[in-house]
């Protein structure tokens, strides 16, 4: 478990373990896609790679699904932290049926940092593991389920220092 940043780039290994947190998504970027010079690792889309894209979830904790479904939109994640429902009636069938046809094809890793909001306090984004696409609820994939592969991604850092 690292308390730092320092040593999460020293040991170029990120843990959901791991006690740093970011203020918002564009540290999450510059602190560790970044390399000295000042240069992004990421490219389109928080895409770090062919394999590899950053996921940003902002969830509510003792959220109601209920209502959040009413609205079309919701991100949960599993109480065991095994699997994130992403749930969105918003975006056209044949979209969602389009991206889940990508994911099958052409498996992605996603490195998701959360973000509780909570009313009471100032959240920040906390890196909780490794998932990828796993299945959806529905035929019409209103509800696509991402599961947990990993607790820890392993850097190539460019320039650490």
């Amino acid at each position: 478990m690292s308390k730092t940043l320092g040593e999460v780039i020293e040991k170029q290994l990120l843990s959901s373990n791991d006690e740093i947190c970011f203020p918002k998504i564009a540290d999450i970027i510059s602190q560790l896609f970044t390399d000295k010079n000042g240069i992004s690792m990421m490219k389109v889309g928080y895409r770090i790679n062919e394999d590899y894209q950053i996921l940003c979830l902002n969830l509510e904790k003792n959220m109601d699904i209920e209502i959040w479904k009413e609205s079309g939109y919701y991100n949960w994640v599993s109480n065991d932290g095994k699997t994130i429902h992403r749930y969105n009636a918003l975006v056209k069938e044949k979209k969602r049926k389009k991206d889940v046809l990508k994911l099958i094809e052409k498996p992605q890793k996603f490195l998701v940092f959360a973000q509780y909001i909570e009313k009471s306090k100032k959240s920040q984004y906390k890196f909780i593991g490794v998932y990828e696409y796993s299945h959806s609820e529905d035929i019409k994939h209103h509800n696509m389920i991402f599961m947990k592969t990993s607790d820890e991604f392993q850097f190539n850092f460019k320039n650490a220092n």
